[in-house]
């Protein structure tokens, strides 16, 4: 039987953190630059919103159009038509029985383009346990394909998919995707040696002429996880032109970095307290710019934020020789948990906390192979380029929704 062939896809606009993170270097093709935006004429006749319904932890697949309330800027809608999506395959259709002539019938789009994204620094055997699980009942032949390590990007194409068993192609990647996290790391572990040196030689009074490294070796790690506005939106902007759904599953480590004590280096000046304020990531994205980025339809943006136990934490501690001083570890990254749980929270997507990072990909998948596809003509439409917001309620209550919140008029 032929052996799958993972292929590694060099091209700018199916990156996403080639083009978020500069740690991840890639070759532009000007064949595939990013589109500027582009103000369609075409009206939207019907607005597509994908949902996802709990009732304690268990999904909800029986709903009809009648237990679903719909609200456009604030005002009620009539639901034309709801789908209930298992994987890739309609399982259940309805539709509003006085639907009007002149409105087109309702086909969704069901192909589906997988994008999995793995930012972290260590890699976890539960990575390749869910990477298995995701080849052996989750991705169909039918399906395309993108996965980013840390530092490149393996495009699979349904064609690939029809040459081997889909579950060959794991364990050529969980060997690609380890080696592209410890390469990854291994810069960043570089300056975090560099850093316990400095901080190890700052202890007497001439300590500024070493706090000088230690600024510089802390805003290059810093720099390492950069997430840089323009880079979301062309990511976005990529998204827009597949057509189908298009399901993306970010898992983030979570990264600690060790920081001095107010006391523990000579700091004549007071800049310690100031550095670390600065060193807190600052995404320069709003809420109202995200929505606009990823307010197409069939984006289902899923965020998995992988913490560390606090044995891990430990560990950390006795594997870096501190001596006498006192440190303290730091979360300078704060800020791109919101910006990715907006990003979730805009597409109808989850957003999950956990330091079990295959638990928290299978809720990502369940999220992925079981939705609505809600259908509506918003009343008096026009094109008038402005975000407006969607609101969903379930009539009897007592259900968890996550839906789609809004779309661009244009």
């Amino acid at each position: 039987m032929k052996k799958p062939n993972v292929r590694l896809f060099r091209f700018s606009s199916l990156l996403f953190f080639s083009l978020l993170f500069p740690a991840a270097v890639f070759v532009l093709s000007e064949a595939f630059a990013l589109k500027q935006d582009i103000q369609h004429e075409a009206i939207a006749v019907n607005i597509e919103v994908p949902v996802r319904v709990y009732s304690k932890g268990n999904v909800i697949d029986n709903l009809k159009i009648e237990d679903f309330e719909l609200y456009d800027d604030g005002k009620l809608q009539k639901i034309d038509a709801l789908y209930f999506l298992k994987h890739s395959e309609i399982t259940r259709m309805e539709s509003r029985e006085e639907l009007p002539d002149n409105l087109p019938v309702i086909q969704p789009d069901t192909q589906r383009h997988f994008v999995l994204i793995f930012q972290m620094m260590k890699y976890l055997p539960e990575v390749g346990e869910a990477l298995d699980y995701f080849f052996s009942d989750v991705l169909q032949k039918d399906d395309t394909l993108v996965v980013m390590s840390p530092i490149k990007t393996y495009q699979f194409r349904k064609e690939d998919f029809q040459k081997a068993p889909l579950v060959g192609f794991a364990d050529q990647l969980k060997a690609k995707l380890k080696k592209d996290i410890l390469d990854y790391s291994f810069e960043y572990g570089a300056l975090l040696r560099q850093l316990i040196q400095a901080m190890s030689n700052s202890s007497g009074e001439d300590g500024s002429v070493s706090w000088n490294m230690i600024r510089m070796l802390l805003e290059r790690m810093r720099d390492h996880i950069y997430l840089d506005p323009t880079r979301v939106k062309n990511f976005a902007s990529y998204l827009n032109d597949l057509e189908g759904q298009k399901h993306v599953i970010l898992l983030f480590q979570n990264e600690l970095m060790p920081f001095p004590k107010t006391d523990a280096i000579h700091d004549p000046y007071g800049q310690k307290e100031l550095l670390k304020a600065e060193l807190v990531q600052e995404s320069g994205l709003n809420v109202e710019e995200i929505r606009n980025y990823f307010a197409d339809s069939s984006i289902h943006f899923h965020f998995s934020y992988i913490t560390r136990r606090e044995n891990q934490i430990l560990d950390i501690e006795r594997q870096q020789s501190f001596g006498s001083m006192e440190m303290q570890f730091v979360e300078f990254k704060q800020d791109l948990f919101s910006v990715f749980k907006d990003i979730a929270d805009t597409t109808g997507g989850i957003t999950d906390s956990s330091y079990n990072a295959r638990i928290s990909f299978q809720k990502a998948v369940e999220a992925v192979e079981n939705y609505y596809l809600l259908y509506y003509t918003p009343n008096n439409y026009r094109a008038d380029g402005k975000y407006h917001t969607i609101k969903l309620k379930i009539k009897d209550g007592g259900y968890r929704i996550v839906h789609r919140q809004g779309y661009i008029a244009d």
